[in-house]
Parts: structure tokens; C-alpha cells; sequence
């Protein structure tokens, strides 16, 4: 809840999924990015998607896969990208999520978003 699929399917830059936190950050953007990869997901895919999370200044991304990400390069790429604090709490900055956890009842650690469509509270 409180991601939106991008409209544009080709050439749409690595961002499948964009969202709104509603608490204003210190010196960072609200934005939160998803990207979707099927398939076996490599430490380059994971880097190119640090690299669009950066290039769109968002201060959140979720990796989305079918399977688990279990590469320890790749964990080491997305714990690199510290968390973010929103209040007292603290979430990763990048965070894998994988139809397994879905399946699973497991959500990705999310602030709370706006309604994509509406910008109210979720």
C-alpha cells in the first residue's frame, strides 16, 4: 500500500513503482522507488538501482523479486545504504522483498505513505 506502478513500461528508467512517506525529512526527499526484477536478481541489477535511487533523489527503495535475495553482495550493497529515521523509527534505506515473503504475510518496512492516487493518509 502506497506504491504506485509507473505507467510507463519501457525506457521507464529502472522504476516500477513510485510512493510518498508523509512525514517531511531532514534534508532528504520523501520519495520511495520500487523496482521489479523476475528471475535470479544480480549484485549489477542491485547497483543499477542504487544508481536510479540516487539519480531521482529518493530516500527509499524495495528491490522486488520472485525469488529471495540471498547474495551476500547484494545485502552488503543495500545495508551500504544506511536507513532513514521518520520520527523515532529507522527503516533500511533498501529493502529486498520477494514473492516469498509475500506468500509468507511479510510486508516491506515502510514508513507510513501517502494514497498515490488521493495523497491522504493510508
Amino acid at each position: 500500500p502506497g506504491l504506485a506502478p509507473n505507467e510507463k513500461k519501457v525506457g521507464d528508467g529502472g522504476v516500477d513503482g513510485r510512493g510518498l512517506m508523509l512525514n517531511k525529512l531532514k534534508d532528504k526527499s520523501e520519495l520511495v522507488l520500487a523496482q521489479v526484477k523476475g528471475g535470479k536478481v544480480t549484485v549489477s541489477q542491485v547497483r543499477d538501482f542504487v544508481g536510479t535511487m540516487t539519480g531521482e533523489n529518493a530516500s527509499m527503495g524495495i528491490f522486488i523479486s520472485l525469488d529471495p535475495v540471498t547474495s551476500p553482495s547484494a545485502k552488503k550493497i543495500a545495508a551500504s545504504q544506511g536507513q532513514i529515521e521518520v520520527g523515532m523509527f529507522k527503516y533500511p534505506a533498501l529493502q529486498f522483498w520477494s514473492m516469498e515473503d509475500y506468500f509468507n504475510g511479510t510486508m516491506p518496512n515502510l514508513p507510513p505513505l501517502a494514497d498515490p492516487y488521493t495523497g491522504k493518509p493510508i
